[in-house]
């Protein structure tokens, strides 16, 4: 239920940026670039939002309190799970998951 809500928090703000946006231009930016700099803050707060959920879905999964607490073999599952995800929430937030332990030094 709540990646429905998220999806349609994304599709709600689109459409309302869009309208906002009836009078702007590309001033020949390319699309990408364009669609990049206008959704930058929405997508940040997403991103923030897919991370609280894989994690707090990881840490349910192996019953622990945080992801810093996985062992090796918790972690090679993770990684795994990652690879097998082409793209898609999941895939964000495993990558998220995955950074986040390796800034801890807890992932080589």
């Amino acid at each position: 239920m709540k990646w429905y809500l998220y999806q349609r928090h994304l599709i709600e703000f689109i459409a309302s940026d869009l309208e906002r946006s009836n009078g702007f231009t590309m001033n020949n930016q390319i699309l990408d670039v364009f669609l990049t700099k206008r959704s930058a803050k929405v997508m940040e707060s997403i991103q923030e939002e897919i991370y609280k959920e894989v994690r707090e879905g990881i840490c349910e999964y192996f019953g622990i309190g945080d992801i810093t607490e996985l062992n090796e073999d918790q972690i090679d599952q993770v990684i795994n799970a990652q690879e097998t995800r082409d793209r898609g929430f999941l895939k964000l937030g495993y990558n998220m998951v995955l950074k986040h332990l390796k800034t801890k030094g807890l992932k080589s």
